[in-house]
């Protein structure tokens, strides 16, 4: 809530040390997310303040900051990175994110290479209220870009892209009675874990026909007895 974002690096094992501060941000830094690898060390910080900020380590052992250009002033909830490799237009290689923001939208935004500004590339509207997160989908060789959303509308969206460039369709994942306040794709981006305000954990998976299913629920695995109290209740 003080607006910094602190690096630390680990010297030795177990030992680590602050090794950069950035201190620009007057509000609370909600989100920060690093690259995939290949871009070497980058970092995307975002704020309630609706800062978005790359932070990229230099070989001089310095770090420099590319800041957004302001579109969202009601604050800035979520950022996540394009994975290395995904579906791209012709042309030069890019780096690409995605922000969630206050203002109701889902924002992706592309740096070609050899630029040094971000730029937005599509605006994608569909929910009704504040977009609390936004994850990539992992790229697992498939020729298409895929995200999900989640709102304080209580939607969990899945936007799909099949060319760079060209249009996102939307497709409802499920609608809740709570604000959702998290998505997070597994490794193989298969399955989607969805975090909501009424304390559940469920996990959907795409059916054959394309629709979207709740394969689990982990609260209510939670809530069951342990085997052996099972075994005791019907022995």
């Amino acid at each position: 809530y003080d607006g910094k974002v602190i690096i630390h690096k680990e010297e030795s094992p177990g030992q680590w040390q602050q090794i950069y501060v950035y201190q620009e941000m007057s509000s609370s830094v909600n989100s920060i997310a690093w690259a995939p690898h290949e871009y070497d060390l980058c970092l995307a910080c975002c704020s309630a303040d609706g800062k978005v900020v790359v932070l990229s380590h230099n070989q001089n052992d310095t770090w420099s900051a590319s800041l957004f250009p302001e579109f969202c002033p009601l604050g800035v909830n979520s950022v996540t990175w394009a994975p290395f490799g995904s579906p791209q237009g012709e042309g030069l290689p890019a780096k690409r994110l995605a922000t969630a923001s206050c203002d109701n939208m889902v924002r992706i935004w592309v740096l070609p290479e050899g630029e040094r500004e971000w730029k937005i590339e599509d605006e994608l509207k569909q929910h009704t209220d504040w977009v609390r997160d936004v994850a990539w989908a992992p790229s697992i060789g498939l020729p298409c870009n895929t995200l999900a959303s989640c709102s304080e509308d209580g939607s969990v969206l899945i936007w799909s892209q099949d060319t760079v460039p060209g249009p996102w369709s939307c497709t409802v994942v499920t609608k809740m009675d709570a604000p959702v306040w998290s998505v997070s794709w597994s490794i193989t981006g298969s399955v989607l874990a969805v975090s909501s305000g009424d304390s559940s954990v469920t996990l959907w998976k795409e059916s054959l026909d394309r629709s979207w299913v709740e394969i689990n629920n982990v609260n209510e695995d939670l809530n069951q007895p342990p085997v052996s109290e099972v075994a005791d209740i019907h022995s």
